[in-house]
């Protein structure tokens, strides 16, 4: 049986890490300043929310592997292919 409550906790987790990574790559870059304002869609019921975190993660899986295209640096590159991998198991 899949603990469902660890999993959610081991995303939320990858998520926070991936935030950190990318605010310090851009510090690192210079002139990246953090504005979002995101807010997640209205769920209705359990397959409305699958739904969203489907086609939020096939959206962010895309946007790193566009990303890695992009960047000059191999580091950079390589983390955004890494945030791919994630996004996209």
């Amino acid at each position: 049986m899949t603990d469902y409550l660890a999993n959610t906790k081991g995303l939320a987790v990858q998520a926070k890490l991936g935030d950190e990574a990318l605010l310090q790559a851009g510090m690192a870059a210079g002139g990246m300043k953090p504005n979002c304002s995101f807010s997640y869609p209205p769920v209705t019921d359990a397959t409305s929310h699958l739904m969203n975190a489907y086609i939020f993660e096939a959206t962010m899986c895309g946007a790193f592997i566009g990303l890695a295209d992009y960047v000059q640096s191999p580091q950079a590159a390589f983390l955004m292919a890494r945030l791919a991998a994630e996004h996209g198991e």
